[in-house]
């Protein structure tokens, strides 16, 4: 079996910069303006079944802004949605996304000038 992680985040990180308002970042620079998303954390988890090799991966995706409420990263948020749902990703030959789901949001407030949206999506790879 081999990990579809690293060619899930290049997918995700395609279709975010090409549908998103703001800059979407692997690695954040310091100076970065706000608002922008970051790419986050993974998880796997092994789904196989009858000799099949199933992946299940939680990506983590996060949005900073510095506006003064949370509307700048719930419409950010938004986005997000829009662009994850509209079709499956693309994985090229090696990988297929069978099925994939939102598993969670949190908005929060880091401290009294930053705002973060914390969005978990699950994927179902299946290794072609």
């Amino acid at each position: 079996m081999k990990s579809p992680e690293l060619i899930l985040q290049e997918a995700q990180l395609g279709r975010l910069k090409n549908s998103l308002t703001c800059p979407v970042y692997d690695a954040v620079p310091d100076d970065a303006p706000y608002p922008f998303v970051a790419l986050g954390e993974t998880t796997g988890l092994d789904e196989s079944a009858k000799g099949e090799p199933v992946l299940r991966v939680t990506s983590t995706l996060h949005i900073y802004s510095r506006y003064a409420g949370m509307k700048e990263v719930k419409e950010i948020l938004n986005q997000i949605f829009s662009a994850l749902t509209k079709r499956k990703l693309d994985l090229g030959p090696e990988f297929r996304v069978i099925m994939d789901k939102l598993d969670g949001t949190s908005n929060l407030r880091e401290d009294e000038s930053t705002r973060h949206s914390v969005i978990r999506w699950w994927y179902l790879i299946e290794e072609v």
